[in-house]
């Protein structure tokens, strides 16, 4: 009897994509040159004509709407099939790798080899750095909410509230700290144990003070990350923002109105408001400045990328990518 094939067609779907913006708003650039965004405007949203990927771009700077990622969605169902993070996507184009692939690479080495302990690891920072691009695309979506609230409500230029979707928003935030306080100290367990070939360490803090007074580079690399100057984000922010939102900012400040109504930028119509959450711009002094909290989940995540690609370059344990052939209608590795 002949094999039955382990390649399985699957049947034809339309996929559709939208892009994350600040604010929660959401936009489509449709084949005919229609640009649209919403929810803003009418019920249709905004729409603009002649726009080519040129304009797109230049539309978005104009009107200061950071895009946070890209989905995928089947045109039939509006199931969800792909969410790509922009950071991820920044870190690639700038870096040539995406930074849960590059680790996921090094655990199939390690797989190869029977290195447990790099196993583990490598597989802990993948997990809890997709973990946080999820919390992103959540955070995303909890912004979503709140401008659709604000869209129908007709909620004016300055106005604060607080519904319950704000504090589904906050679980989001704090569960994207978490996330990428764990991808940062799982990478320093794997630098002390496998870069330095040294005993554990209890997380990323404890790796600093053990290496405060080395020069080797992959060394400086930590340590440029984690000056509390870097900027716009750097790794010594990341828990301070977690303790924030689990310690500092909880139910007290968000039933005093956590969210704002700030004003849009032209093309947008005049008098159309965006959601925007403030947090402190810089964490160790909370009575300075502010910024927009789905912005600075989106340089925290980009910042994490950059650091997960240049530990990487120091990994004695090699990134390994399988190559596979079919033959007879079975699938194979290729060897090395």
């Amino acid at each position: 009897m002949e094999a039955q094939s382990p390649i399985k067609r699957l049947p034809d779907i339309t996929i559709r994509t939208r892009t994350h913006l600040a604010h929660g708003l959401r936009s489509n650039l449709y084949p005919d040159g229609t640009f649209r965004i919403e929810p803003v405007g009418d019920k249709q949203g905004i729409q603009i004509a002649g726009v080519n990927p040129a304009r797109f771009a230049e539309l978005i700077v104009r009107m200061q709407l950071l895009i946070v990622g890209i989905e995928s969605l089947d045109a039939a169902t509006g199931q969800r099939i792909e969410w790509l993070a922009a950071a991820s996507d920044e870190a690639n184009a700038r870096l040539g790798a995406r930074p849960d692939r590059i680790w996921s690479e090094i655990r199939n080495r390690a797989a190869k080899v029977g290195d447990e302990r790099a196993i583990h690891l490598c597989s802990a920072i993948s997990f809890h750095y997709l973990a946080a691009e999820i919390s992103l695309r959540r955070v995303s979506e909890g912004y979503h909410a709140l401008q659709r609230h604000v869209h129908r409500t007709k909620t004016p230029i300055g106005h604060r509230f607080t519904n319950m979707d704000t504090f589904d928003l906050y679980n989001d935030l704090h569960g994207f700290f978490v996330n990428l306080g764990s991808t940062r100290d799982y990478l320093a367990s794997f630098i002390a144990e496998k870069i330095d070939s040294d005993n554990p360490v209890s997380g990323h803090s404890s790796l600093l003070k053990r290496i405060r007074h080395s020069d080797a580079e992959v060394h400086r690399v930590v340590q440029t990350f984690s000056d509390r100057e870097f900027s716009p984000i750097g790794l010594a922010h990341i828990g301070e923002y977690r303790d924030i939102l689990v310690h500092r900012s909880p139910i007290g400040s968000l039933t005093e109105d956590w969210v704002e109504v700030v004003g849009l930028r032209e093309p947008l119509p005049q008098g159309a408001g965006g959601v925007s959450l403030k947090l402190p711009a810089n964490p160790f002094d909370l009575a300075g400045e502010t910024v927009d909290a789905l912005l600075l989940v989106h340089h925290a995540l980009l910042i994490m990328a950059k650091y997960l690609i240049e530990i990487a370059q120091f990994s004695p344990i090699r990134p390994y990518r399988p190559h596979l052939r079919v033959i007879g209608g079975q699938i194979e590795e290729v060897p090395e």
